[in-house]
């Protein structure tokens, strides 16, 4: 069988390059496959088509490659040895990338969100307001949002990966030790294994870069994240509004549940 080339993230080298690990497939759309050993979040890989979103796990195929193979939940693959099999398809790395991991925000960030997130998300999802605006620590807001919300990436799971790489982008590290331990002990069946495995890297400060490039402060950066996913980045948005200064204004909260307290813009 010949094998394609592909760009894979420097974040699961080890998975790759070491000896060869069975996974199976946890989750396949026309733009991307993900696949997993369900009992370690850290032995995640996304093989995605050129134009899919690059999140920190992921194999790129190049632009002559075949398109992401058709395949269905538990269907098993092989990583390991410098590349990826599944489904009559061989993947071999000949190139790496670096996840993206932003450093200190840029002045304005908070300011561009907001003129655009209440449109985006803030009324539509009064709940995710209320769970970010009561006050309450990292425990009881993971029980909250974890798993909140449809989709491979539940929306409540996209605001903790805002939350977390923002906190690591401002040298908050006990806020995102807190948050991901508290994500560990909440157990697997809380959220999906594709979710799982883009917490355990956005705990690591990793993310998409759309979002490393509204951290950045770049031009049309906004924009660009608020259209990741059907709502994965306005989650992210939302995450990272809490850590730098709370989330858009919500027109109808919720009671609060113990209360999460922003102190000096950053969730405590």
């Amino acid at each position: 069988m010949s094998a394609y080339p592909v760009a894979a993230s420097a974040a699961v080298a080890g998975l790759l390059c070491g000896p060869p690990r069975r996974l199976a497939v946890v989750a396949a759309t026309a733009a991307a496959v993900y696949l997993a050993d369900p009992a370690d979040p850290a032995a995640t890989v996304c093989l995605a088509a050129a134009h899919a979103v690059r999140v920190p796990c992921a194999l790129m195929l190049g632009p002559g490659a075949p398109p992401v193979p058709a395949v269905c939940p538990g269907e098993p693959a092989t990583a390991g040895r410098g590349g990826l099999v599944l489904a009559g398809f061989a993947g071999r790395v000949t190139r790496w990338w670096r996840p993206p991991c932003p450093g200190v925000p840029a002045p304005g960030t908070v300011a561009a969100l907001r003129r655009a997130l209440p449109v985006a998300l803030g009324p539509a999802d009064p709940y995710l307001a209320a769970a970010l605006a009561a006050g309450t620590g990292p425990d009881e807001l993971v029980a909250r949002l974890l798993g909140y919300g449809p989709g491979l990436t539940p929306l409540g799971d996209d605001v903790l990966a805002g939350l977390l790489v923002t906190a690591r982008a401002t040298g908050a590290h006990d806020l995102a030790a807190a948050l991901a331990t508290a994500i560990g002990r909440a157990g697997p069946g809380r959220t999906t294994a594709v979710s799982r495995a883009l917490l355990h890297h956005a705990a690591r400060g990793r993310c998409v870069p759309e979002l490393a490039a509204v951290l950045a402060g770049r031009p049309g950066a906004v924009p660009a994240l608020l259209a990741v996913g059907h709502s994965s980045g306005a989650g992210l948005a939302t995450g990272v509004l809490a850590a730098l200064g709370g989330p858009a204004p919500d027109p109808d909260p919720l009671p609060p549940a113990g209360g999460l307290a922003l102190a000096g813009g950053v969730v405590r």
